[in-house]
């Protein structure tokens, strides 16, 4: 047998030792807590206690009942996984505690605070319940907590209101970072005393309709408690006036066609009005002045449409819009002071306002709508704020009386139309920032005398400038690449001489006609024609350099002119109908080598004529008048073409001879 060595006895003895070693005596164990709500993803941490307290909870094992509901770890941390109930159990030598965790799905922080009302009248000693609902719906469990602004006046809790003492005081409601107020009016005693109307026939019907005490009369405090004005009054729309409508404190809109076509000659709105809808005083032809409640912030579209006789009208401080044809037809009204939280002005909504003499715009305006003072005629200035970054059709076309307009300096595009027919307009500044006039902006501003065009500007309208008939000058910047037809005609005022910079790509037709005033006229090298009447009626246009890139000249392109001489380029292939009909000072004409058709009358009536030239080797297409009436001058042609010419231009026959040699 072999011997066992010490080293293995001793190893014995030590693990005989170890297997008869007692655990501790636990009495009992507790946690420190035992039943808890967790949402998904929040956890616990869990702590035990010992008794007695000498023994350590080291060896504790932790179990979960529902791990897809809870899960813990072995340090006694419960983590929320899915709504549900889950045992959470702590053991330790024999002993157990523990703990039911409920998941709750977890709620969504609210967005904001919905109040089932805006405003609550009480009396004085009464209760009153608010309702809030968090938005999103995932909030709804959320905590909401309730203050007032003047406990003295009236304290909340949980919602409910409990009136102290007459006064006003905000109710607010809170949950995450969104809140919510409620106006609370508080009445006293004197308040159930019966409203003194001005029109008995107006009382009876508001007495039918929110009498709540049978009593016959409709004191302030009933009227205080309606909260939506309903149509009481049967169609009849003959009342003068209105004042006692300050007294319905709980209504917050006026609703849509509410009094339109009353005869209204006063109206007193109470401080509750959020929101007058469309229509609501449309046609109301007596009323002279109005005030809107600073509590107003949307004013809706016709609201004040025809109201003939409106004077003036007090806007809300807090109103954000004045919406389309809001004060169109209100012939009478004087002047507009639109405050600054206004951004916008609708299409048409100050249309022949014809007694508008001001209006000043607000510093915050970004929109003006089509045609929104549009024959507004006694308006003599304006100020486009430099907010405004858009601004419509006919904006302020037939202003005839504006004598100031200033550009504001964010405004991409003039509109067409934008002052058309503004006549009483001296001077005009229209900044880098606007990219493009539209046709007919300024179409008849005949008293501009000073007009300068921004360096941002890349296309100037059809009839943009016409008829602008006391422009001196024109001084058109290299950023314009098309101007368009008729853009500067009949602007017969002494503006001497044009530069087109060769930025410019396309002149449109007439651009320049019955320009009396223009002298001289530099053409770009980037143009490829010379459309039709862009010179036309000129008649202080004598001399004209056309460039090299010109390859046609268009109908009345230079007609009743007071040109003198004509060198046309060799790269001119087309001269068109009439083009230089009527140029009775035309003494020499010089027609390039490129050229193949010359149009009908094309020098028709030029009386003056002294010499034609025609450089090219084959005759062009031409019609039999289209040297009619020219004073029966030469025409020289090519000499190795003299036949052709002649046999193709019979009725010229007489008139067509060689070139004549030039001496050494």
């Amino acid at each position: 047998m072999k011997k066992l060595t010490a080293v293995t006895l001793l190893a014995i003895v030590l693990s005989l030792c170890g297997c008869t070693k007692k655990e501790p005596s636990v009495e009992s164990i507790a946690l420190n807590v035992t039943e808890a709500v967790l949402e998904t993803g929040d956890t616990l941490s869990l702590s035990v206690t010992v008794s007695p307290s000498s023994i350590k909870p080291d060896a504790v094992t932790w179990r979960s009942f529902s791990k897809e509901v809870a899960s813990v770890s072995s340090s006694g941390v419960v983590r929320a996984l899915s709504e549900g109930s889950a045992r959470i159990t702590a053991s330790l030598y024999g002993q157990t505690a523990s703990c039911t965790v409920t998941v709750v799905r977890k709620a969504l922080p609210a967005s904001s605070v919905d109040l089932d009302r805006d405003i609550l009248s009480l009396l004085e000693g009464s209760t009153g319940e608010i309702h809030a609902t968090l938005i999103p719906a995932e909030a709804s469990g959320r905590p909401v907590s309730w203050e007032t602004s003047n406990p003295a006046v009236a304290t909340v809790k949980d919602g409910v209101v409990s009136a102290l003492k007459e006064g006003r005081a905000v109710i607010t409601a809170k949950a995450d970072d969104a809140s919510a107020s409620c106006t609370v009016n508080v009445y006293g005693a004197s308040s159930l005393n019966p409203i003194p109307f001005a029109d008995l026939i107006l009382k009876s019907k508001l007495v039918d309709a929110y009498d709540s005490d049978g009593d016959g009369e409709l004191s302030y405090f009933e009227a205080a408690s309606v909260t939506v004005f309903k149509d009481v009054f049967g169609g009849e729309k003959a009342f003068k006036s209105f004042d006692e409508f300050e007294f319905f404190t709980c209504v917050t809109s006026i609703r849509e066609g509410m009094f339109e076509d009353w005869d209204l000659r006063s109206i007193k709105l109470p401080d509750s009005i959020r929101r007058i809808n469309r229509k609501a005083f449309k046609g109301c032809g007596l009323m002279k002045s109005i005030v809107i409640p600073d509590s107003v912030t949307e004013l809706l579209s016709s609201a004040f449409e025809g109201c003939q006789e409106l004077e003036s009208i007090t806007l809300s401080k807090s109103l954000k819009r004045i919406e389309e044809r809001t004060f169109r037809g209100c012939t009478n009204l004087k002047s507009i002071h639109l405050p600054e939280s206004v951004t916008s002005v609708g299409n048409e909504a100050f249309w022949s306002c014809w007694w508008l003499s001001e209006a000043i715009l607000s510093p915050s305006l970004k929109i003006i709508g089509d045609a929104a003072f549009y024959d507004c005629r006694r308006l003599s200035s304006i100020d486009i704020p430099d907010s405004v970054t858009d601004m419509g059709w006919a904006a302020f076309s037939g202003c005839y009386g504006l004598s100031s307009v200033r550009i504001g300096n964010s405004l991409k595009f003039l509109d067409e139309r934008a002052f058309y027919q503004c006549t009483g307009i001296p001077e005009i500044v229209i900044p880098d920032s606007v990219m493009y006039i539209g046709d007919s902006a300024f179409y008849g501003c005949s008293g501009i005398t000073t007009l300068k065009i921004g360096s941002g500007v890349t296309s100037i309208g059809d009839w943009a400038f016409f008829a602008c008939r006391r422009l001196a000058s024109i001084e058109i910047p290299d950023s314009v690449k098309t101007i368009g037809a008729a853009a500067f005609g009949s602007c017969d005022g002494a503006m001497g001489a044009l530069v087109i910079p060769d930025s410019v790509t396309e002149i449109g037709g007439g651009a320049f006609a019955s320009c009396y005033g223009l002298t001289s006229v530099s053409l770009p090298s980037t143009i490829e024609a010379i459309e039709s009447t862009s010179f036309y009626e000129c008649l202080g246009l004598s001399n004209i350099v056309i460039p090299d890139s010109v390859k046609r000249i268009g109908e009345r392109a230079f007609a009743s002119g007071a040109l003198t001489s004509i060198e046309i380029p060799d790269s001119v292939q087309y001269i068109e109908e009439a083009a230089f009909r009527f140029c009775t000072q035309l003494k020499t004409v010089t027609v390039g080598r490129s050229i193949r058709s010359i149009g009908r009358q094309a020098f028709c009536y030029c009386e003056a004529l002294e010499s034609v030239t025609v450089l090219a080797d084959s005759p062009p297409r031409g019609g039999e008048d289209m040297f009619l009436l020219t004073n029966d001058c030469p025409i020289y042609v090519p000499e190795v073409s003299l036949e052709q010419y002649r046999n193709a231009w019979t009725v010229y026959l007489d008139r067509i001879m060689a070139i004549p040699a030039t001496g050494n």
